[in-house]
Order: C-alpha cells, then structure tokens, then sequence
C-alpha cells in the first residue's frame, strides 16, 4: 500500500514522490543528509549488504524503473544525525 501512497502523491501534486518529500518534509527539518534511493546510488552513499554466502559486501542491485516505485515503501536512507536532530 506504501507503494499505492507514493503514487497517489505524486499523481496529484504532478510531480515524483521523491522530489514531493525532499521539498515538504526533508528540507523543512533541516535533513540534510538524507537520501532518495537514485541520489544514494548516484553519490556513492549507498550501503552495501553483507553476504555470507560469498564473504563479502554486494551493493543492492536496483533497477532504474524500481528506482521510484520503492521510493514509497523505503526509498529513504537517512544518517543517524538527521534522525536525532
């Protein structure tokens, strides 16, 4: 349903989700270092999983067209300062 939310939004605002929040709700609260799954990925911020499987770190593969679609149900990274302040 996260994903159903994110679209209605951007429906009728008329424009992407992730630009919707940055400007209503990131920019607001000073968040600075918070991130859209695209802008992780473009930066270099974005995690990597361990696996034990092959012993070690993989980044998350991520389509672009998954890009925005999981934008509504956890497509934000924040730091632990953004997330405290």
């Amino acid at each position: 349903m996260y994903i159903l939310a994110s679209h209605i939004i951007s429906k009728y605002s008329g424009r992407p989700f992730v630009e919707f929040v940055e400007e209503r709700i990131f920019r607001p609260l000073n968040m600075s270092a918070t991130y859209s799954v695209a802008e992780a990925m473009e930066s270099g911020h974005l995690t990597h999983a361990w696996t034990p499987i092959f012993a070690r770190r993989i980044p998350i593969p991520l389509s672009e067209g998954s890009k925005e679609l999981n934008a509504g149900p956890g497509g934000v990274m924040a730091s632990i300062s953004d997330l405290v302040s």
